[in-house]
């Protein structure tokens, strides 16, 4: 009877924490994390004596993630997240004119993720995939003159189209204790961002898109820092 209670408790003992082991990577795991990026500031002339800028591409995001092994060390990763920005008024005299609405756009991500080394309360993984970002609106607010009455004031909508951006990270996982449900999580990692201006929804009285906005448009890209810090909770079995 003894002998049946020990493998009980070595295979419940099995089944609760992570083992020793650099060749297996989590059955399960789900992340909760929150993150930004590098910028890619634009500057344009929002009114006679008003400019502003907006980060196309350092954004604060929001999103969850699952994980699940492929085989021994590999096993593959979805996520999807919300990301938003804003403006920010540089050098305007007209309070009227601040040019302070936000964007925000949805990714998805996909990929594998490699286990380079795992003990019973941390672990190291690389992830390699890509992002969908899809497209953006985002609200730009133009003065026509320089007066400093609200009427004065339209808001246009500029549109972005969605990009997929390859994206490469190194990943840590701790646990404070054996018995921790669930662990503390960071990434780092780059990506190369894109996207693309796709037209502009204009007010009745704006018959084409002001010449201050033109550095909006076209294609911006580069390459992007990407961190991320979190909750994630896995299953080692």
């Amino acid at each position: 009877m003894r002998s049946y209670v020990l493998v009980l408790m070595v295979l419940l003992s099995h089944a609760l924490f992570p083992q020793d082991s650099t060749r297996i990577a989590p059955k399960w795991a789900f992340d909760l994390f929150l993150g930004g990026g590098s910028s890619t500031d634009v500057t344009v002339r929002t009114g006679p004596e008003a400019t502003g800028t907006f980060d196309l591409s350092g954004w604060f995001h929001l999103g969850a993630g699952v994980e699940r092994r492929l085989a021994e060390r590999w096993s593959g990763r979805f996520s999807i997240g919300y990301e938003t920005g804003g403006w920010e008024a540089t050098g305007t005299t007209n309070p009227f004119a601040a040019p302070n609405s936000a964007a925000g756009r949805w990714a998805i991500g996909a990929g594998a993720v490699y286990q380079l080394y795992r003990a019973a309360r941390s672990q190291f993984n690389l992830q390699g995939g890509a992002r969908l970002l899809f497209g953006m609106q985002v609200p730009a607010t133009i003065t026509l003159d320089s007066t400093t009455t609200a009427s004065d004031l339209r808001t246009l909508t500029l549109h972005f189209k969605p990009a997929v951006s390859p994206v490469l990270s190194i990943g840590w996982r701790w646990r404070p204790t054996r018995r921790s449900v669930g662990s503390i999580g960071t990434s780092v990692g780059i990506t190369w961002f894109h996207c693309t201006y796709d037209g502009v929804e204009l007010p009745n009285d704006v018959p084409d898109l002001p010449g201050g906005l033109l550095p909006l448009t076209g294609t911006h890209e580069g390459w992007q820092l990407l961190f991320t810090i979190g909750y994630s909770g896995w299953s080692p079995i």
